[in-house]
């Protein structure tokens, strides 16, 4: 119900003998853009003057009115003010003191209709009272959502609600208040730390209590369901250090369980709309969740194609859900390795965001996405939250950086995109712009939490092309960025989140690509490694939800057996030894719907472990045309290089065929401006161009043997030139890492002095 009265159902006589508060209220022009299950519908004829009401619906109607003043206030403190302008400050604090007395006026309003209510008898008992004391718990659990002084009036939000369930529970008039009632109470027990057993309790035997749902069962009915097994998908009510430090969160599984519930429930009930909906949240988690099994993602993503996949120009779904869909269906698709279509349905994405959309159809997508009955008179409504224009419109960023990952080439698409969605997340954590919709200072403060989440990820990409691409100093600055924001916005457990793993992952790759001859760049990364291995192997453990973990901890191991088998001389006692990796690598053995990474893992893990070479070059042939398919160059110039070096002396020419694609990608990975060469005896020639001088080096020596061992080769002149080439590359490799590594060292001892 929203802004007005409550109107009585027909079936059951009102307890409340003052008929006339019903007719009175139901005629208040209250500020639409107020919103709370209990003020009622504004389906106001006319305006009445205050005077003429009786006192606690006049104190209702300026509550109301003061909530949503204050409301209208929340875009601008989202607006952080400007460090460097004192008028921009003093507009904030006039607009921070202004939602301070209109929240704090209607929280008092509202008391003193508490108050008046329980010691009138006209009121006391009644749908008056009733309503008195549920808006206030409301306003007070709304106003101190987030604020960290949740249990200052917990108190007396509580003695509130018990009240209104009390009367609630004394006529079957009032009994469709419960069930809001209840839901706000278990709001409130999740902000105030209650444990997850209560929670649950509480939620199992309120839907005990509900009738069975059918075709014919009423919309009040169907929204109760609804608005249940929503409240079971949002259980971790984020915004508080309380809230989070208790086990009061919802498994990803359990949502699983609630978003299957809705699309039975809509299926029983006929609500198509709400079917969609929860069979595109489903597919949301399961590509978040579980990596390791896409066949009930896809299954859905394909069925819903026809539905929201097809005509761009349609109207029957709002602009934001259709983005939505294509946005998750293309990230499926490339984690399926299907890169091609991704990056077509992708294109088409951008077109449907950056077409021009009106101010008028942006509200338009948010109200269609409301789902309850025009004739629900119960305040058990439902709605679907799908995030607005602007905030898919930076996803869409992060999507493209991703799905266009590659380090190839001057200007990496990828780079850009990621670039680009780092400047427009800086603009919203500073607050050039508002984070849109702002409904609640909690709310804000989620916004600003997801913003931080992909301004981390973001940097996280640009860390990786910079790692591939050889550009060390520029990739720890971003891990360093990362760091610093997680940090800023996540000061609760982003030591232990799946990004703080992501970082200390990308500090490995880092040290890894070094590698500088003294091993010690060997040595962290190992650690590094491990430490990864470790965290991933506690969070699972400890219960922790979702698969990515997993993934991260298979990668890693990966990358650790890599280094070992790498190095020239044995490490010293490892934590997790060699065999160890060896495994565990070979008994995580992917199914065909496994995203196309994890299936890559393993054909490199067969690559590298299995006793035959016929077995391995089978295994690096999968992981090659995965590579094609995927068009990540970046592995499929690792996977030439290793399967040129089986073939080096049984099929030399095919060997050599790969190792000369392959130091052609390795010299694309990186631009000509800091990753090129020129002799100092010879200024005037042309730069040699190296890229990734390690992997470049690595290649050019294969090379080079192969053409060594070739007699014909250098029984010619332009045999011998192939090979004097060769040598000059590989030379200009070598100094190029020379000077990678005195770079390094030179950073240690700037990082040392500091």
């Amino acid at each position: 119900m929203e802004n007005g009265s409550y109107r009585p159902p027909d079936d059951h006589p009102s307890p409340t003998k003052k008929r006339k508060l019903d007719s009175h209220s139901a005629s208040l022009d209250i500020d639409a853009t107020a919103h709370s299950a209990f003020s009622g519908p504004a389906s106001a004829p006319a305006p009445v003057q205050l005077s003429n009401l009786p006192a606690p619906v006049a104190l209702f109607a300026l509550a109301t009115s003061l909530r949503a003043s204050a409301a209208a206030l929340l875009p601008h403190l989202s607006k952080r003010p400007s460090s460097s302008s004192a008028s921009s400050q003093a507009r904030y604090t006039a607009t921070w003191s202004a939602y301070v007395h209109y929240t704090t006026s209607a929280i008092v309003l509202l008391r003193a209709a508490v108050r008046l209510t329980a010691g009138a008898s006209e009121w006391s008992g009644g749908r008056v009272e009733l309503r008195a004391n549920a808006l206030l718990a409301e306003t007070l659990v709304d106003t101190y959502e987030g604020t960290g002084n949740e249990k200052q009036v917990a108190p007396e939000a509580e003695k509130a609600i018990t009240r209104a369930l009390a009367i609630s529970e004394s006529h079957p008039s009032l009994k469709p208040f419960t069930l809001p009632l209840t839901l706000l109470h278990l709001r409130l027990a999740i902000l105030t730390g209650k444990p997850s057993k209560y929670v649950r309790t509480n939620l199992r035997r309120l839907v005990s209590t509900l009738p069975a749902l059918s075709p014919t069962s009423p919309a009040s009915t169907a929204a109760a369901h609804y608005a249940l097994q929503s409240f079971v998908v949002n259980l971790p009510t984020a915004g508080t250090d309380a809230a989070a430090s208790t086990n009061t969160i919802a498994t990803w599984q359990e949502k699983l369980q609630a978003w299957q519930s809705v699309q039975e429930l809509a299926s029983q009930h006929g609500d198509a709309s709400v079917r969609v909906l929860a069979l595109l949240a489903e597919a949301q988690l399961l590509l978040i969740r579980s990596p390791s099994d896409y066949s009930r993602a896809g299954s859905i993503l394909t069925s819903l194609f026809t539905t929201l996949g097809t005509d761009p120009s349609s109207e029957e779904w709002p602009r934001t859900v259709k983005v939505l869909y294509r946005l998750v269906y293309c990230l499926w698709k490339s984690q399926m390795g299907e890169a091609k279509e991704a990056k077509d349905v992708l294109k088409n994405t951008h077109k449907l965001l950056d077409a021009q959309v009106e101010q008028a159809e942006i509200e338009s997508d948010q109200v269609q996405l409301a789902f309850a009955s025009a004739n629900n008179d119960s305040a058990g409504s439902m709605s679907f939250r799908v995030p607005p224009h602007p905030t898919l419109y930076t996803f869409a960023f992060l999507a493209s950086a991703a799905i266009h990952l590659d380090p190839l080439g001057k200007s990496p698409r990828s780079g850009l995109f990621a670039e680009e969605g780092v400047r427009i997340a800086e603009s919203k954590l500073g607050a050039r712009e508002a984070t849109q919709p702002v409904t609640s200072l909690a709310f804000a403060s989620q916004n600003l939490h997801a913003v931080a989440s992909l301004k981390v990820h973001f940097h996280l990409l640009l860390a990786s092309l910079g790692t591939m691409r050889s550009s060390y100093t520029t990739a720890e600055t971003h891990l360093s960025s990362a760091l610093s924001s997680l940090r800023a916005y996540n000061s609760s457990s982003w030591t232990t989140s799946e990004a703080a793993l992501k970082i200390l992952f990308g500090w490995a790759q880092i040290r890894m690509a070094r590698a500088a001859k003294g091993g010690q760049d060997e040595k962290e990364a190992e650690e590094a490694l491990e430490a990864v291995i470790f965290a991933c192997e506690k969070r699972r453990k400890e219960g922790k939800e979702g698969g990515i973990a997993e993934h991260l901890k298979n990668v890693a191991m990966l990358s650790l057996l890599l280094l070992r088998l790498s190095s020239s001389t044995p490490s010293a006692p490892a934590t997790t030894p060699t065999e160890t990796l060896i495994r565990a690598l070979s008994a995580s053995e992917p199914s065909c719907t496994s995203s196309a990474h994890s299936r890559l893992i393993h054909s490199l893990a067969q690559a590298l472990t299995v006793p035959s070479i016929t077995a391995s070059k089978a295994a690096l042939s999968a992981a090659l045309a995965l590579a094609n398919q995927m068009q990540a160059n970046h592995v499929r110039v690792g996977v030439l290089a290793l399967l040129a070096n089986v073939f080096l002396w049984t099929r030399e020419g095919e060997a050599q065929k790969m190792l000369i694609s392959a130091l052609k990608l390795a010299q694309s990975m990186g631009s000509a401006a800091d990753r090129s060469y020129t002799y100092p005896d010879a200024p005037g020639s042309p730069p040699i161009v190296i890229g990734n001088a390690r992997l470049g080096l690595w290649l050019g020596e294969r090379l080079l043997e192969s053409y060594r061992s070739d007699s014909s080769l250098q029984k010619t002149d332009e045999g011998r030139q192939k090979l004097v080439a060769q040598e000059r590359v590989n030379e200009a490799c070598r100094r190029m890492l020379e000077l990678d590594e005195a770079a390094a060292a030179q950073e240690r001892v700037v990082k040392m002095k500091a």
